[in-house]
């Protein structure tokens, strides 16, 4: 976590010393501005599966071993946040065809790549219907990694049942609460892995930033030499603490508090007093973010018994994992728009 911590105080620095803060720019925490964000995050969690499925290929790689439940907890954070700015921007009107419009542009894509998944499996040989009904039971929905779109699902169907079933608006907060600490129970007492539960209250956390926007935002602006204090010295400590090989109790709670709960408010933060450089790259990348999340995995799977050499491997999975993301993208909005 050395990496992210470092990247972060570099753009915390930046933030600091850019010259042209203006009202637009602090105000503005729209898809658009977190595109580049999604798309770094997007690349992240492949780099994370990367070093946990081929460690011994990639030991370079190992700090990246540590990414996955943060960046999983930005993207609920982004994903709960949008939805309550939204709903608290248009009301109601927000939720007509919420169901058919959000949750097409997640089932959809879902489906085309576990078909197509099962389909390589059988060409391949590996097929196996009772281990796939096993891996259900057990909180492994046919890719392991799909867990997340399966959370993801779950709490939109939280959140659309709350708000148009349970007015007022602090009484369906409240419920999404309640559902969350319910949903996490459940998990437990099904003793499915813990990475189902870990990052979900990122989701409840970005609703509550979004219910405080101006708030908040307003604390980014007005001390913004403090917070880079605090946050540059606690995660030194975190870092130290951890690097001088401390466990226990008071490891979790510093590390948990820096990447489960600092992390998302700063990246937050940031976004607000200076954007990541918008670029076309990064900007499709963004957009494409879900379906990279949904492919890689599947591509290096499939690749890695095809191709010798750790280098090569890495190239060319990566390379057709953005393709083929794009691609689903494309096929995923048109089974939408023509159903």
């Amino acid at each position: 976590m050395l990496v992210l911590s470092f990247l972060l105080i570099i753009w915390l620095g930046a933030a600091l010393f850019r010259n042209n803060i203006s009202r637009d720019v602090l105000d503005s925490f729209s898809t658009k501005s977190t595109h580049p964000v999604r798309g770094i995050l997007a690349i992240m969690i492949v780099l994370h599966h990367f070093s946990t499925l081929f460690a011994d290929e990639f030991p370079w790689l190992e700090q990246a071993s540590f990414w996955g439940v943060p960046v999983c907890t930005l993207f609920f954070f982004f994903s709960g946040y949008g939805l309550t700015a939204s709903y608290l921007c248009k009301g109601k009107e927000y939720l007509e065809n919420f169901l058919s419009k959000r949750m097409k542009k997640l089932v959809v894509p879902i489906f085309i790549v576990v078909a197509i998944h099962m389909v390589l499996l059988a060409l391949t040989g590996q097929f196996e219907i009772n281990s796939l009904l096993s891996g259900l039971l057990h909180g492994s929905p046919v890719l392991p990694h799909l867990w997340f779109v399966c959370a993801l699902i779950v709490f939109y169907l939280i959140f659309y049942v709350s708000m148009r079933f349970v007015p007022p608006f602090w009484r369906g907060i409240s419920l999404i609460f309640f559902c969350t600490i319910i949903y996490v129970v459940i998990i437990k007492l099904l003793d499915w892995e813990t990475y189902w539960s870990l990052s979900i209250h990122g989701f409840v956390y970005g609703m509550l930033v979004a219910t405080q926007d101006k708030k908040v935002s307003l604390l980014f602006d007005k001390y913004p030499i403090l917070l880079l204090v605090c946050f540059t010295v606690f995660t030194l400590f975190v870092n130290a603490y951890c690097l001088l090989g401390n466990t226990g109790i008071l490891r979790l709670l510093a590390w948990g508090t820096l990447y489960y709960w600092m992390l998302p408010i700063v990246v937050y933060g940031l976004t607000r007093l200076h954007p990541i450089p918008s670029s076309k790259l990064l900007t499709h990348l963004g957009k494409i973010s879900l379906e990279i999340y949904l492919v890689h995995v599947s591509v290096m799977l499939f690749m890695h018994p095809l191709i010798s050499g750790a280098l090569l491997f890495f190239i060319v999975t990566i390379s057709f994992t953005f393709v083929c993301a794009h691609v689903l993208r494309i096929l995923g909005r048109t089974v939408s728009y023509n159903s």
